[in-house]
C-alpha cells in the first residue's frame, strides 16, 4: 500500500482500552528505531507520488491568497496534495484546473489552465 500521508507516534498506553493492560515489552530506543523507518518509508512514498503528478492536471480548491505576491495561490488537490500556483484574480473557495509544473515531496506547484 502507498501511503501519502501518516500520522505515526510512538506506543503510549491509552488508559480505558484493552491494549493498556498489555505488557509493554519494547524498549524505547526499539520504538524509535521503528517509528523512524516507518516514516522513511512514507517519505519516500510521498516523493514518488508527487513525481507522478508533475505534467498532471489537478482539480485544485483555492484556500488562500499570497499576501507577498501578486496573483499568487495556495490550495488542496482532490488527494489532499498542497499547491502553490499563479493566477490573475482567483477567488477563495472556487475549484480550478492546475498544470502541476514542479514537485516537491510535500508541495506541487503549477499554473492555472485557462
Amino acid at each position: 500500500m502507498e501511503l501519502d500521508q501518516s500520522f505515526c507516534f510512538i506506543y503510549s498506553k491509552r488508559p480505558g482500552t484493552d491494549a493498556a493492560s498489555y505488557p509493554d515489552d519494547v524498549s524505547f530506543a526499539t520504538k524509535q528505531k521503528r517509528l523512524k523507518e516507518l516514516q522513511t518509508i512514507i517519505k519516500e512514498q510521498t516523493k514518488i507520488i508527487s513525481q507522478r503528478m508533475l505534467g498532471t492536471i489537478q482539480k485544485v480548491l483555492v484556500t488562500t491568497n499570497s499576501k507577498e505576491q501578486p496573483n499568487a495561490y495556495f490550495g488542496k488537490t482532490e488527494n489532499n496534495r498542497n499547491v502553490h500556483f499563479t493566477s490573475p484574480n482567483m477567488p477563495i473557495g472556487q475549484v480550478v484546473l492546475v498544470h502541476i509544473t514542479k514537485a516537491r515531496i510535500n508541495n506541487l506547484y503549477g499554473e492555472t489552465i485557462a
